[in-house]
């Protein structure tokens, strides 16, 4: 053995020798006794003394004090520094004879620290995999007595160590892909251990996934907070292999790149632990992979067990391992191949779910999300009730026409998953937009009729001289209708004023560098010389190059978002304003130092919240916080109808 265990023992600090007394009797005590060597305390601070109770095997190179005083009393604190594996192995023996519990948490914590202290890898995972049997033999075994105390400390210890032993474990088989062969045993202390498939809570077979990666093996940077809950399971990242034509209609909008997915993993013991020496010492465990999305615990016995869940390590590594898009890119180059454009689910569509649809703004990208969502997925009624979906555009593109390819998105959305318009989850819709990806949502939820062509043309769309191109673009761009599954929207610092910014010099250059699409450069320059005779204004807002780009768009008293702000939303839609305010919250007025009060200000929203911060308000805690009531509040007005005007 590589290092002798120090236990910890209790402090004896000799007591201090007091001045004789002058009579007989304390004077022949203190010759008799000795002075200073009898049992005595010593004051310490509460901090000190749980942190002497509290230290175990995972946090130190020592047992708990828990396991060494148990060691001590039972003569066997020799032996084990002798020959730990002798040693654990006759307690093995104790615990099928005796089946006293804590005996299985004693053997589960040895395992664990000898498990680090090995030198050979077969005898590592050995131990490991000991220290998560007897885990699960101390939390779940019927047949071992008294029943465990949920109150004890060493409840949650035996949970990490179960935990920490299976995560190292599960390094060990997914390195070796032994779950993809034939009737996989491991060794134990005492025994074996034979691998059963158990659930596997994905869409996709275990041939989909190129890795299974532990999450404590990551630490996340760049986020705020992490959305994780404590419980039974080792969290995992299961890291699945791009599809370029996917094969069933639920993974159709999944991002065609490398994709990571939160799992939990457990290994469930047949049967208890006693029938092992009945069986010629093998023992049986499903291997269980969950989906926390979906599963938040499971039933182990008559008990509902929550499971660890990390959701945020995934969400990170797959940001990680994600060429990202170029916000900058998608604003000066729109047709640029490395631009997100298009739309994107987290997950496989799930039909028991509300999409909630995120639009980001100018110069942006869908990774501007993440810190919301990643608060958003910490709250488990919202991520258990809501699927979150992205629309990624390139943000140089006029606002009507990236309102379009959003709109045909959706619609084509909804002919794949609700065709009928019967799914309730479908047909409560929301849609959140921050920025310019306000305007683009807003788009989604008007009508426009002949309003937008009447401003420009003073023809019919017939008599009008276009290419078939031209004609076809103008009409998804000008001619557009509600999407009334859409029941809610949330609208982030969105200027429905304009902004400042679009005609400074910034704003200026950023549109004279915009480089639009051919179509879209090809159709500008056609309705360049069909309004040439035009007097007004128009012809530079519909028409002229630079005022057609997303930053001309933005620029106050623009004539087309002039135009949009009058219309009316449908009466049964639900509009909620969240602004910034660099000055104060809670506070009408000023500017988040891109979009003034008055431009993203709209009479008509149900709520308006304004919260200290610059433009990027989306990214703020109380402006995430406001759209976390407004999904619950969401949810309880379809539950009580009446509440769908609730503030």
């Amino acid at each position: 053995m590589a290092e002798a265990v120090r236990f910890s023992q209790r402090d004896t600090e000799p007591l201090r020798c007091r001045r004789a007394a002058p009579f007989l009797l304390p004077l022949t005590v203190a010759l008799v006794c000795g002075c200073g060597w009898g049992p005595g305390v010593r004051e310490i601070d509460d901090v000190s003394w749980f942190e002497r109770e509290n230290r175990s095997a995972l946090d130190s190179a020592s047992p708990s004090e828990r396991t060494g005083q148990f060691l001590r009393r039972e003569g066997l604190a020799e032996p084990y520094e002798i020959d730990p594996l002798t040693l654990m192995q006759q307690l093995d023996a104790r615990l099928l004879e005796r089946r006293e519990r804590v005996v299985a948490f004693h053997l589960a914590e040895l395992a664990y620290l000898e498990a680090g202290r090995a030198d050979e890898l077969d005898q590592t995972v050995k131990l490991y995999l000991s220290s998560v049997e007897y885990a699960y033999a101390y939390l779940f075994d019927r047949e071992l007595t008294p029943p465990a105390n949920s109150f004890d400390p060493i409840f949650r210890w035996t949970c990490d160590l179960y935990n920490r032993s299976l995560a190292n474990v599960v390094i060990y088989i997914a390195e070796r892909m032994l779950l993809r062969t034939d009737d996989p045993r491991l060794p134990l202390i005492a025994g074996e251990l034979r691998l059963l498939p158990g659930p596997l809570e994905l869409r996709w077979d275990r041939d989909a996934f190129e890795a299974f990666l532990v999450s404590y093996n990551y630490e996340v940077v760049g986020l705020r907070g992490l959305s994780r809950t404590y419980g039974l399971g080792v969290p995992s990242i299961a890291v699945r292999s791009p599809v370029d034509e996917p094969s069933a209609k639920e993974d159709l909008y999944l991002p065609k790149v490398k994709q990571a997915y939160a799992t939990t993993a457990v290994f469930r013991f047949q049967g208890s632990i006693i029938d092992r020496a009945a069986s010629a010492g093998t023992r049986s465990a499903s291997v269980e992979i969950y989906d926390p999305i979906r599963t938040t615990a499971i039933q182990i016995g008559d008990r509902s067990v929550p499971l660890e869940v990390d959701l945020t390590t995934p969400l990170a590594y797959g940001l990680e391992i994600t060429p990202q898009a170029s916000g900058l890119q998608g604003m000066l180059d729109p047709g640029a191949k490395t631009v997100a454009d298009g739309f994107f689910m987290l997950q496989p569509y799930q039909s028991d779910k509300i999409p909630v649809v995120f639009v980001h703004g100018l110069m942006s990208s869908p990774v501007t999300w993440v810190q919301l969502l990643n608060d958003v997925l910490d709250d488990p009624v919202l991520r258990e009730r809501y699927q979150f979906w992205y629309f990624g555009y390139p943000t140089g593109n006029p606002i009507l026409y990236s309102a379009s390819n959003l709109r045909v998105s959706l619609s084509k959305i909804q002919q794949t998953y609700d065709p009928d318009g019967t799914n309730p989850a479908f047909q409560n819709t929301l849609i959140c937009g921050h920025s310019m990806g306000g305007l683009v949502s807003k788009l989604m939820v008007l009508s426009s009729g002949d309003r937008l062509w009447d401003i420009v043309f003073d023809t019919t769309l017939e008599e009008t001289e276009l290419s078939a191109e031209e004609r076809a673009l103008l009409t998804r761009t000008l001619f557009f209708e509600t999407l009334p599954f859409i029941k809610r929207m949330v609208l982030m610092a969105t200027p429905h004023r304009g902004s400042d910014m679009a005609t400074g010099f910034v704003g200026r250059l950023g549109a004279k560098l915009t480089t639009l699409p051919t179509t879209v450069r090809t159709t500008l320059s056609s309705l360049r010389v069909r309004l040439s005779r035009r007097s007004d204004e128009l012809a530079e807002a519909f028409a002229d190059e630079n005022s057609a780009t997303g930053i001309g768009n933005l620029a106050p008293g623009h004539a087309g978002q002039a135009e949009i702000v009058t219309w009316s939303f449908p009466e049964y839609l639900q509009v909620h304003s969240i602004i910034g305010n660099l000055e104060a919250a809670d506070t009408p007025g000023g500017s988040d130092g891109i979009v003034p009060y008055e431009s993203s200000h709209l009479d008509c929203a149900v709520s308006e919240k304004i919260v200290k911060s610059d433009h990027s308000v989306h990214e703020r805690p109380l402006a995430i916080l406001e759209l976390r009531r407004i999904l619950h509040l969401h949810l309880e007005s379809l539950e009580s109808p009446a509440k769908v005007g609730r503030r």
